[in-house]
Order: C-alpha cells, then structure tokens, then sequence
C-alpha cells in the first residue's frame, strides 16, 4: 500500500512516502530558520548602523563646538595684537 508526499507525489511504498514528507518538512522548516535569520541579520546590522549614525551625532556636534570655540579665540587674539 503507497502513499503521498507533502507535494501530492504518489509512492509505492508507504515508508517511501513518509521519507518523502519527513525529508520536505525538514526543507520546510529550513528554510523558514534561514529566512528568519536572515530577517534578524538585517535588523542587526540596521540597528548597528543607527547605533554609529547616532554615536558620530554625539561626537560631531561637540567637535563642530570646539572648533568654533577654536575659531572665536583665534579672532580674539587677532583682536588683542591689533589693540596693543
């Protein structure tokens, strides 16, 4: 006595048949593991790239800040030689 597959194959032999299955569920749930991890990758790596985006905001504002500070002490020094 035979039986089918997941994918409606017909075989002989009934053990055949639930190989079949058993071998198609396992591909199954394979491939939706690799597809999730993957899916979690992606967010991973966004999550890292957020994560640099908003560490160089933190870092480049004050940096921007102190070579304004730089620049203003520049001009006031400029200032002090030309009063002397």
């Amino acid at each position: 006595m035979g039986g089918y597959d997941l994918y409606g194959r017909y075989y002989p032999n009934i053990n055949d048949a639930y190989n079949a299955e058993m071998a198609q569920c396992a591909e199954i749930d394979a491939r939706l593991a690799y597809e999730k991890s993957e899916q979690l990758e992606r967010k991973m790596y966004e999550q890292q790239q957020y994560n640099d985006y908003e560490l160089r905001q933190k870092v480049d504002y004050p940096m921007r800040k102190v070579e304004s500070l730089e620049q203003d002490i520049e001009k006031l020094k400029g200032r002090n030689k030309d009063e002397k």
